[in-house]
């Protein structure tokens, strides 16, 4: 089977491929024309940002698009003929660099014009690297291609870019110009195998994935929930998860560029499951065994989240005038509404009563005190600030969920 071999322009593709058996005998991405040049054996090397040059060249945003919606990457994967590859990461800076020093292409892609250093230049300061990394490991597993990653620097010693193998949960290291060895197995075990780390479905080292045994309703994990926030980059944003169980979101989050990470957790167990993975991951994140009401907040965060907690919360009114007091820029509240099935168990609800300011009372014995209509959290977070909002549907059935922005002025 071809190996593919991916990384953005003046990552090392050519180098690390020349380094290998029959690399001389590669293809290039731009010598596929459809499905049937794709070879069954050998290197394929492709370019993640190709696509990004049309993109630029028709005026488009160009910090993030569909992977797939590139024609030529399109024909590979659904060639069949890749089962395996080789991710190359490199540091934003010294991918510019690379880039403003560059005068040519590889002669074996047939292209004779010289490389456009400001075109190329301006791509990879316009890119949101961290969000196309993680797209790319999204759809390698989607397509049930194993692959490998790899760190790619001159600055390891050598004039030219060398290699050390990596992981996809310390890619956005690699692209802050950090190194970190992956974690032994052993280590990733012991961590995976700590009471409370089962409540939600964790990006663990070496392929591992947490495994949740024992709550159904997010029992699929929350990249759904997560990509809703996503209509904009979230490289260099702070974040304040508050009851952030062991640290899916902050860990998201960081994955995709954040650069300030404080969650707040109640359960003992889940806090010290996610300091363990935080630890184990080199993270960026504060996580504090805290209560909410009572936690000492500094600062505002740019994004605030309160997912799935708020039901849980006696003084939901106070809770949420001091979050609001933390919000920056967004605060986003999923939450059970009259259609819960907890809910409907205890009381049947006919109608659609999302448009009335309504708070309906649960109960302790079903593990969930209130749950809320639309109408009434937006009427709750309008009465502390000035804010618009957004509606979506949980993936969670019987949930909703609301972002407010900041008017700001």
């Amino acid at each position: 089977m071809a190996v593919l071999v991916l990384g953005p322009s003046n990552a090392g593709k050519s180098t690390f491929i020349s380094s290998q058996p029959d690399g001389e005998k590669a293809v290039f991405g731009s010598q596929i024309s459809s499905k049937s040049d794709v070879p069954e054996t050998g290197y394929i090397h492709y370019n993640l940002l190709h696509h990004s040059v049309a993109i630029a060249v028709a005026g488009g945003d160009i910090r993030e698009w569909d992977l797939l919606s590139e024609q030529i990457l399109n024909d590979i994967i659904a060639s069949g003929c890749v089962k395996n590859a080789i991710v190359i990461v490199a540091p934003i800076a010294e991918l510019l660099s690379r880039a403003r020093k560059r005068e040519h292409f590889e002669i074996s892609t047939g292209q004779i014009s010289g490389y456009d250093q400001g075109l190329w230049s301006k791509i990879i300061s316009s890119v949101d690297f961290f969000a196309l990394y993680e797209r790319t490991f999204e759809m390698l597993d989607q397509h049930g291609i194993a692959f490998e990653v790899l760190y790619s620097s001159s600055e390891l010693g050598t004039d030219s870019p060398s290699f050390l193998p990596s992981d996809r949960t310390l890619v956005h290291h690699n692209l802050r110009g950090a190194f970190i060895s992956t974690p032994l197995v052993d280590d990733v075990a012991r961590v995976n195998e700590m009471p409370g780390i089962d409540y939600q479905k964790l990006t663990l080292p070496r392929g591992v994935t947490s495994v949740n045994r024992t709550y159904g309703h997010v029992s699929e994990g929350r990249v759904k929930t997560f990509n809703i926030l996503r209509d904009r980059t979230l490289a260099g944003r702070s974040v304040l998860d508050i009851g952030c169980a062991t640290g899916d979101f902050l860990l998201r989050y960081e994955r995709y560029g954040a650069s300030a990470l404080m969650g707040i957790e109640l359960n003992h167990m889940r806090w010290s499951a996610a300091v363990a993975v935080a630890k184990l991951l080199h993270s960026r994140a504060e996580i504090r065994l805290e209560n909410f009401l009572t936690a000492p907040i500094s600062q505002k965060y740019d994004d605030v989240l309160i997912l799935n907690v708020l039901h849980h919360v006696p003084d939901f009114k106070t809770f949420l005038a001091k979050a609001v007091e933390a919000t920056g820029d967004r605060l986003i509240i999923e939450y059970p509404t009259l259609a819960d099935n907890l809910f409907q168990r205890l009381m049947p609800v006919e109608g659609d009563f999302e448009q009335l300011p309504v708070v309906g009372v649960s109960s302790y014995k079903v593990d969930q005190t209130f749950v809320f209509t639309e109408a009434a959290l937006s009427r709750l977070v309008g009465d502390l600030g000035d804010f618009t909002y957004t509606a979506h549907v949980s993936p969670i059935a019987g949930r909703k969920l609301l972002i407010f922005s900041r008017t700001h002025t």
